[in-house]
C-alpha cells in the first residue's frame, strides 16, 4: 500500500493519504498484537515488521521532503538509524534499547501530524524532534550495548 500512499501524497490528496496512513498504522499495531497474543511472534517477523515500518516512514519522509517540508538530510538520518539498528542486532542479537523501542512510534507520529499540520514552525519542531530523538536513540543503544558487554 506504500506506493498508493505516496501517490496520494504526491498528488496532494492528503485527506485520502491520511486515512490510508492511519489504516496502515492500525493494521501494523493489530498485526503485532495478534502475533503476540496467539504466540505467532518470531524474530524473522519482528525484523520484517521493522523493515516494512522503515519503508513506509522513509517513503513518506521522501515524499514530504520533495515538497520542501523536511530538510533533505532527514531521510538519510532515518536510513542511518535503521542501518545501525540492523547491524547492531546482527552483531549483538536482541538488544534492550528503551529509547529505540519508541523510535518508530515517534516517526509514525511526526509523519501522521504532517498530514494535518504544515508550516515553517511545525517543520522546525518536527526536524528538531527527529534529530533529538535520533541522537538519544543512538546513545541509548550504544549505552546498553556497552552495559551488556560488561555484564
Amino acid at each position: 500500500m506504500t506506493p498508493l500512499l505516496i501517490m496520494l501524497v504526491m498528488e496532494g490528496m492528503l485527506r485520502h493519504g491520511a486515512a490510508l496512513f492511519l489504516l496502515l498504522v492500525f493494521t501494523d499495531f493489530l498485526d503485532g498484537y495478534l502475533a503476540k497474543r496467539y504466540g505467532a511472534a518470531s524474530k524473522r517477523g519482528a525484523y520484517f515488521d521493522a523493515a516494512t515500518d522503515f519503508i513506509l516512514t522513509f517513503s513518506l519522509l521522501l515524499a514530504f521532503g520533495s515538497e520542501g517540508f523536511y530538510a533533505e538530510w532527514i531521510p538519510v538520518l532515518i536510513a542511518g538509524i535503521f542501518a545501525f539498528f540492523v547491524l547492531t542486532s546482527i552483531a549483538f542479537g536482541r538488544t534492550y534499547d528503551p529509547v529505540g523501542k519508541y523510535y518508530g512510534s515517534m516517526l509514525y507520529g511526526v509523519t501522521c501530524l504532517r498530514f494535518f499540520i504544515s508550516g515553517e514552525l511545525f517543520c522546525g519542531l518536527a526536524t528538531s524532534g527527529i534529530l533529538t530523538f535520533s541522537a538519544a536513540s543512538i546513545l541509548s543503544r550504544i549505552f546498553f550495548l556497552m552495559k551488556g558487554r560488561d555484564a
